[in-house]
């Protein structure tokens, strides 16, 4: 079901993206970053141990997006902050080129994890 796991991820995101450039007024975009990384990292650190494929969807998916979407507000309130006049220009770049991003790495992360095309064995592993 990657279909929902991806729409939890956009639910994240969306959820968690309007309160990035709230909290730069209290906090530097170095602790948010971090802040972002540590919800992230523990998101799949506890999604690898799960069970139950609900949970998962809300883990992986729902945590996952939102530290995600917590990250995008930091380029883009600063971009606001020294380009006033260019907000839909400014917009219109950070996002495709988050989407440019994501397209690239998926494709280098699938490269490196099974680079000859291989199916997995019984147990869900590449030799």
């Amino acid at each position: 079901r990657v279909d929902l796991t991806f729409t939890m991820i956009l639910l994240g995101q969306a959820a968690i993206q309007p309160i990035g450039p709230i909290l730069l007024k209290n906090f530097t975009p170095r602790v948010i970053c971090l802040a972002s990384a540590g919800v992230l990292s523990l998101s799949l650190y506890v999604a690898a141990y799960l069970t139950s494929l609900s949970w998962f969807f809300v883990i992986y998916g729902f945590a996952g997006g939102c530290a995600t979407g917590l990250l995008q507000g930091i380029p883009i309130t600063h971009c606001y902050k020294y380009f006033p006049n260019a907000k839909t220009a400014i917009s219109c770049l950070l996002i495709t080129s988050s989407g440019i991003g994501n397209f690239g790495l998926s494709y280098l992360a699938y490269m490196t994890i099974n680079p000859r095309n291989e199916m997995p064995d019984h147990e869900g592993r590449f030799s």
